[in-house]
């Protein structure tokens, strides 16, 4: 995140994540955002690539996931890749739980499955595509 003395914030996206997005979606793999953050290039760039669902200033992303997607996917189904004290419920949830390098908990990865080689921000979305993509064409 990048804040002006204006107040104006901007973000930087890592390209090959965008385009990792891209490659899933073609598989027919729906992708969401859950953040707990507000931010228009957040909201952009994920109508930018395609995203269907992007919820913002989340304080309970497992509650928001439960009234968002309950009847439509179940937790046993689910990919969530977190950073954070606020994902810990979510990760501990879902099916395949993934977190990062960089990750803002220490003990994050207890609650994950995997660990992307490459930080947030600097390649692990496109981590986590790749590892989907080659699961689903194995067959």
């Amino acid at each position: 995140i990048i804040l002006s003395d204006t107040n104006s914030e901007s973000k930087k996206f890592f390209a090959q994540d965008g385009h990792g997005i891209m490659i899933i979606r073609e598989l027919g793999i729906e992708v969401a955002i859950i953040s707990g953050r507000y931010s228009k290039a957040v909201e952009y760039r994920g109508k930018d690539l395609g995203f269907e669902t992007i919820i913002q200033n989340s304080r309970d992303k497992l509650g928001d996931y439960e009234n968002t997607f309950s009847k439509k996917y179940d937790l046993t189904d689910v990919c969530f890749v977190g950073d954070d004290v606020v994902d810990i419920n979510l990760l501990k949830s879902v099916g395949l739980s993934i977190t990062v390098p960089n990750a803002n908990y220490n003990n994050l990865m207890k609650y994950s499955d995997w660990m992307t080689p490459r930080k947030g921000g600097s390649g692990a979305v496109r981590d986590v595509c790749d590892l989907i993509y080659l699961a689903k064409n194995k067959k």
